[in-house]
């Protein structure tokens, strides 16, 4: 009687056990629960720095007299173009390849001029591209075109690059190496 007792407990035992396991695994299935995927590992971002910004009111660059000339009109507010004869102040706001083997961006910020051209020379060793793109404007603020050479037309290496504006008789030119990858 005894044996036959410890033998249900343990029949009765190996069927629960089983039945859960038949459960899990259907639950497995069904993708209900993931015992077999490891946890993501959470990334803790560190807190932003404090800003340095100064808050404190700006120091006035104009006088009182030129300001109340702007608020009665009687002068021109808009920023006149640069004296004749002044070097163009020209920036490269991007020069070189956003990923390797895609094409090599040029892009160009012009602050003190509103028409002209720009020509875009590259050169490495005895290899030149030049390239000729207008002065745009671009809402707020003027620019060379876009341009964006495709990779076929350069070698990898190292190139120079210079950026020449020319309006009337005034130019301004700004040079950076870049890297061409394939």
């Amino acid at each position: 009687m005894k044996n036959s007792k410890i033998f249900k407990i343990i029949y009765i035992s190996a069927i629960i056990a089983l039945a859960v396991i038949f459960i899990l695994v259907v639950l497995e299935k069904l993708q209900i629960t993931n015992f077999y995927t490891k946890p993501i590992a959470t990334v803790v971002v560190a807190p932003r720095p404090v800003n340095d910004v100064q808050y404190t009111p700006a120091n006035p660059t104009d006088s009182d007299e030129t300001n109340q000339k702007k608020l009665d009109g009687t002068i021109d507010q808009n920023k006149a173009p640069a004296s004749t004869g002044a070097p163009i102040n020209v920036v490269l706001t991007a020069a070189g390849q956003d990923n390797i083997g895609g094409p090599v961006v040029v892009r160009v910020l012009l602050t003190d001029v509103t028409t002209g051209t720009c020509t875009i020379s590259l050169t490495n060793g005895s290899s030149s591209k030049e390239y000729v793109k207008n002065v745009v404007n671009a809402g707020t603020y003027y620019n060379c075109e876009a341009l964006d050479i495709p990779i076929g037309e350069l070698t990898p290496g190292s190139w120079n690059l210079a950026v020449t504006v020319t309006s009337v008789d005034r130019s301004g030119t700004a040079q950076q190496t870049i890297e061409v990858k394939q």
